[in-house]
Protein backbone atom coordinates (compact mmCIF):
# COMPACT_ATOMS: atom_id res chain seq x y z
CA UNK A 1 0.00 0.00 0.00
CA UNK A 2 1.22 3.48 -0.86
CA UNK A 3 0.44 6.45 1.38
CA UNK A 4 0.71 10.08 0.22
CA UNK A 5 -0.07 13.03 2.48
CA UNK A 6 -0.48 16.73 1.85
CA UNK A 7 -1.22 19.90 3.79
CA UNK A 8 -3.68 21.96 1.79
CA UNK A 9 -4.29 25.68 2.20
CA UNK A 10 -6.10 28.32 0.20
CA UNK A 11 -2.81 29.42 -1.36
CA UNK A 12 -1.40 26.04 -2.42
CA UNK A 13 -4.23 23.64 -3.18
CA UNK A 14 -3.98 23.59 -6.98
CA UNK A 15 -0.22 23.07 -6.93
CA UNK A 16 -0.46 20.57 -4.07
CA UNK A 17 -2.99 18.37 -5.87
CA UNK A 18 -0.66 18.15 -8.86
CA UNK A 19 2.31 17.37 -6.59
CA UNK A 20 0.39 14.60 -4.79
CA UNK A 21 -0.56 12.98 -8.11
CA UNK A 22 3.03 13.25 -9.30
CA UNK A 23 4.28 11.55 -6.11
CA UNK A 24 1.76 8.75 -6.60
CA UNK A 25 3.00 8.19 -10.15
CA UNK A 26 6.51 7.61 -8.80
CA UNK A 27 5.24 4.50 -7.00
CA UNK A 28 2.53 3.08 -9.20
CA UNK A 29 1.22 3.57 -12.71
CA UNK A 30 -2.35 4.81 -12.74
CA UNK A 31 -4.37 4.63 -15.90
CA UNK A 32 -5.50 7.89 -17.46
CA UNK A 33 -9.03 7.32 -16.16
CA UNK A 34 -7.80 6.56 -12.62
CA UNK A 35 -5.72 9.74 -12.64
CA UNK A 36 -8.69 11.74 -13.90
CA UNK A 37 -11.06 10.30 -11.28
CA UNK A 38 -8.57 10.81 -8.47
CA UNK A 39 -7.83 14.38 -9.56
CA UNK A 40 -11.53 15.22 -9.86
CA UNK A 41 -12.39 13.79 -6.44
CA UNK A 42 -9.43 15.57 -4.81
CA UNK A 43 -10.32 18.83 -6.52
CA UNK A 44 -13.98 18.68 -5.46
CA UNK A 45 -13.22 17.72 -1.85
CA UNK A 46 -10.53 20.34 -1.43
CA UNK A 47 -12.34 23.14 -3.26
CA UNK A 48 -15.33 22.61 -0.96
CA UNK A 49 -13.05 23.19 2.03
CA UNK A 50 -11.49 26.26 0.43
CA UNK A 51 -14.88 27.73 -0.58
CA UNK A 52 -16.93 26.91 2.48
CA UNK A 53 -14.71 26.22 5.51
CA UNK A 54 -13.98 28.78 8.18
CA UNK A 55 -10.26 27.89 8.31
CA UNK A 56 -9.57 27.01 4.62
CA UNK A 57 -6.97 24.42 5.55
CA UNK A 58 -7.11 20.64 5.25
CA UNK A 59 -4.97 17.54 5.52
CA UNK A 60 -5.21 14.94 2.76
CA UNK A 61 -4.14 11.32 2.95
CA UNK A 62 -4.23 9.00 -0.06
CA UNK A 63 -3.91 5.24 0.31
CA UNK A 64 -3.40 3.32 -2.90
CA UNK A 65 -3.65 -0.45 -3.24
CA UNK A 66 -4.06 -2.72 -6.22
CA UNK A 67 -7.86 -2.69 -5.71
CA UNK A 68 -8.75 0.71 -4.24
CA UNK A 69 -7.84 4.36 -3.99
CA UNK A 70 -8.82 5.76 -0.58
CA UNK A 71 -8.81 9.50 0.07
CA UNK A 72 -9.17 10.90 3.56
CA UNK A 73 -9.62 14.64 3.99
CA UNK A 74 -9.64 16.42 7.35
CA UNK A 75 -11.06 19.96 7.38
CA UNK A 76 -9.50 22.20 10.04
CA UNK A 77 -12.60 24.42 10.02
CA UNK A 78 -16.07 23.87 11.45
CA UNK A 79 -17.09 21.12 9.02
CA UNK A 80 -20.42 21.13 7.22
CA UNK A 81 -23.88 19.59 7.33
CA UNK A 82 -23.20 16.83 4.82
CA UNK A 83 -26.57 15.19 5.42
CA UNK A 84 -28.33 18.13 3.79
CA UNK A 85 -25.88 18.18 0.87
CA UNK A 86 -25.72 14.51 -0.11
CA UNK A 87 -28.06 13.73 -2.97
CA UNK A 88 -28.47 11.18 -5.71
CA UNK A 89 -30.28 13.65 -7.98
CA UNK A 90 -28.46 14.64 -11.16
CA UNK A 91 -26.91 18.13 -11.09
CA UNK A 92 -29.36 19.42 -13.70
CA UNK A 93 -32.12 19.17 -11.08
CA UNK A 94 -30.15 21.09 -8.48
CA UNK A 95 -29.67 24.81 -8.04
CA UNK A 96 -26.54 25.95 -9.89
CA UNK A 97 -23.31 25.19 -8.03
CA UNK A 98 -25.06 23.42 -5.17
CA UNK A 99 -24.15 19.81 -4.57
CA UNK A 100 -22.60 19.20 -7.98
CA UNK A 101 -19.18 18.38 -6.53
CA UNK A 102 -20.54 15.88 -4.04
CA UNK A 103 -22.73 14.39 -6.76
CA UNK A 104 -19.64 13.85 -8.96
CA UNK A 105 -17.75 12.30 -6.07
CA UNK A 106 -20.63 9.92 -5.40
CA UNK A 107 -20.70 8.85 -9.05
CA UNK A 108 -16.97 8.09 -9.14
CA UNK A 109 -16.65 6.54 -5.70
CA UNK A 110 -17.62 3.16 -4.39
CA UNK A 111 -18.05 4.51 -0.87
CA UNK A 112 -18.33 8.06 0.55
CA UNK A 113 -18.55 8.77 4.28
CA UNK A 114 -18.28 11.79 6.56
CA UNK A 115 -17.86 11.97 10.31
CA UNK A 116 -20.77 13.42 12.30
CA UNK A 117 -19.28 16.93 12.38
CA UNK A 118 -18.61 16.98 8.62
CA UNK A 119 -14.91 17.61 9.22
CA UNK A 120 -13.55 14.31 7.94
CA UNK A 121 -14.39 12.74 4.58
CA UNK A 122 -13.40 9.28 3.42
CA UNK A 123 -13.81 8.37 -0.24
CA UNK A 124 -13.05 4.92 -1.64
CA UNK A 125 -12.73 4.43 -5.37
CA UNK A 126 -12.57 0.90 -6.75
CA UNK A 127 -9.95 0.93 -9.45
CA UNK A 128 -11.76 -1.70 -11.53
CA UNK A 129 -15.00 0.32 -11.39
CA UNK A 130 -13.29 3.38 -12.90
CA UNK A 131 -11.95 1.40 -15.84
CA UNK A 132 -15.27 -0.35 -16.43
CA UNK A 133 -17.39 2.82 -16.19
CA UNK A 134 -15.32 4.69 -18.76
CA UNK A 135 -14.95 1.99 -21.42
Amino acid sequence: MIKITGKITENNYSKNIAAMLERLNQYIVLTEMEQYALQLVLWELISNVIRHSTIKKADVLIHLSTEDITIELIDHGNGFDWRSQITKAPPSLLAPHEGCGLFLIQQLATHVTFDDAGKKARVIIQRAKIEEEFR
